[in-house]
């Protein structure tokens, strides 16, 4: 860190802008789904500053603006990464208070360029989300600790989604 005398750059030491004020979360409503308390957790603004150049590039290769990507988080907590996401210009996130494995099993999820979410990771959640995420064909991001992508059924369902390939096909 720098010394006392210095102050530290914009966005703490990665050297990003720092987040900007933001309005008050509203007040959390009844999950429509059973979620573990554990699990219930949003993520921290400043993680959203870290992907935006990818999905700005994403958006890009798909001829859309950032703020036409449509952005998929099935996770939801109390919105804010809609909120989040809207300040750094990428306005059609789709994170609503619903059931994703009903949604997903009955084929009801929305449109979507890209899936981006902080999954819960108790239970079976990494493991269904990755089979959905290679399912699905499309570009995903999931933050996720290093014994999730350590588990066998990571670059078993990599490999599934891939053609048998692996990550890189």
């Amino acid at each position: 860190p720098p010394p006392p005398s210095e102050p530290s750059p914009p966005g703490g030491s990665s050297g990003l802008p720092a987040p900007q004020p933001r309005l008050p979360a509203p007040a959390p409503a009844p999950l429509a789904f059973d979620a573990d308390e554990l699990d219930h957790c949003e993520t921290a603004p400043e993680t959203y500053l870290h992907v935006a150049p990818l999905l700005t590039k994403l958006a890009h290769s798909l001829g859309v603006t950032p703020a036409a990507l449509r952005v998929y988080d099935p996770y939801f907590c109390n919105g804010a990464v809609a909120r989040h996401m809207a300040e750094l210009g990428f306005e059609s996130v789709y994170n609503r208070n619903e059931d994703f494995y009903a949604a997903a099993a009955s084929g009801q999820t929305p449109p979507f360029d890209v899936l981006l979410t902080n999954p819960p990771y108790s239970a079976d959640h990494p493991e269904r989300l990755l089979s959905f995420c290679t399912a699905s064909r499309r570009p995903w991001l999931m933050l996720c600790p290093n014994w999730v992508y350590e588990r066998p059924y990571f670059t078993r369902l990599l490999r599934a989604g891939n053609g048998g390939g692996g990550p890189s096909g």
